[in-house]
């Protein structure tokens, strides 16, 4: 049925007009373009195999039929699937753009549709597969991008709406796109030069504070929940991962400012999709700029021990714990104080935690260390 649907579609969309007049039935102008275009993106992604392919080149055909009289409903039909957490969906919906083309200019110069357009593109051109891996869709991406007038997107890829927009996408539900935006974004900081950087760091730290607290549970007139309480996590782990990327843009002072939000904040996030994504940033930060100075080194050794390994969270004290060795091994031995202060600090708590496998990594770390810096007797007396 479905086969028999999309072929009608199909056999419309191929039809052309014997002559120019308006007033001929099989005219592009009077086909319902759009809702096509919807319809059969939903049921691409819907779909397997070879009913997905049919309606695939279904899709194709109407692009083609909507070119000579594309306008911005039908483009936005194909930007939104681009959006789609399926990589097969969004490969369609730049063959589908890449049939209009020829009406993407005309767009481009609309400022209320050209930046959106923009934003769109240069986020496709940095897609990432189901795997969190780099996606063949780039190939389309940046051919569609090579098509299109490079004067008039040098000009909307230079405005200073542009950064804000993409930090908003950080936010966005779908993973990907939280992965390609934060990709895009570094790139669009590094083609700008200084400053640009640090101004990107604050605004993706304002992101994070703003989606910290927990969006209250609603009551009905007796008290009762009726809506639990949100924890709006997603955008917390997209602002991660655009650090991530951000970090081989980010000066000394800016290295600065986000390890000691990672130490205050980050690392010790309620949710653990965050904490892994913050650990990865700030291990790339660390990897990419060399090593902390001592004064650093304490100051985080010191949250780990005194802050977050007392977390009531297992998880919580886990990532904890894995970030402090991290910070140890990339910094080489501690100096006999420090060692003096681990261990103390092994006896006396870590040891004795309520939690078997905390106790367990516990004790991993304390042989390890001493192993690496000799015996320390008298803690052990």
């Amino acid at each position: 049925m479905i086969l028999q649907g999309v072929a009608v579609i199909s056999a419309h969309a191929a039809a052309r007009p014997a002559s120019a007049a308006p007033c001929d039935l099989r005219s592009p102008a009077l086909m319902p373009l759009d809702h096509m275009i919807t319809l059969l993106v939903e049921l691409i992604s819907s779909t397997t195999g070879r009913v997905q392919t049919a309606i695939t080149a279904a899709l194709l055909d109407t692009c083609a039929c909507a070119a000579s009289a594309a306008g911005m409903q039908e483009a936005q039909c194909l930007l939104a699937a681009l959006q789609n957490p399926l990589e097969v969906v969004r490969d369609a919906a730049l063959r589908g753009l890449l049939e209009l083309r020829g009406a993407l200019p005309a767009l481009l110069e609309d400022p209320d549709h050209a930046l959106d357009l923009t934003k769109r593109l240069m986020i496709a051109t940095f897609d990432f597969g189901d795997d969190n891996k780099p996606s063949e869709n780039r190939v389309l991406a940046e051919q569609l991008w090579s098509s299109l007038p490079q004067d008039q997107l040098h000009q909307w890829s230079s405005s200073p709406a542009l950064v804000p927009a993409l930090v908003a996408q950080a936010q966005h539900p779908a993973e990907h796109v939280q992965r390609a935006a934060a990709a895009a974004l570094a790139a669009l900081v590094e083609g700008r030069g200084e400053g640009g950087a640090e101004h990107v760091l604050h605004c993706l730290l304002a992101l994070y504070r703003d989606k910290l607290p927990l969006i209250p549970s609603k009551l009905d007139q007796f008290g009762h929940v009726t809506e639990a309480a949100v924890d709006e996590w997603g955008a917390r782990r997209g602002a991660g991962l655009a650090l991530t990327a951000l970090a081989p843009q980010l000066d000394a002072a800016g290295v600065a400012v986000a390890v000691e939000f990672f130490v205050s904040e980050g690392l010790g996030d309620r949710n653990e999709a965050v904490r892994a994504e913050m650990l990865n940033a700030a291990m790339a930060m660390v990897d990419l700029h060399g090593k902390l100075d001592a004064a650093g080194v304490a100051v985080a050794v010191e949250f780990f021990v005194s802050e977050g390994l007392e977390d009531r969270n297992e998880a919580v004290r886990a990532e904890m714990l894995n970030a402090a060795m991290a910070m140890v091994d990339l910094h080489g031995k501690l100096d006999a104080a420090g060692v003096a202060v681990a261990v103390e600090f092994f006896v006396s708590e870590g040891l004795g935690d309520r939690n078997e496998a905390v106790r367990a990594e516990m004790l991993n770390a304390a042989m390890a260390m001493v192993d690496l810096h000799g015996k320390v007797s008298y803690c052990w007396q």
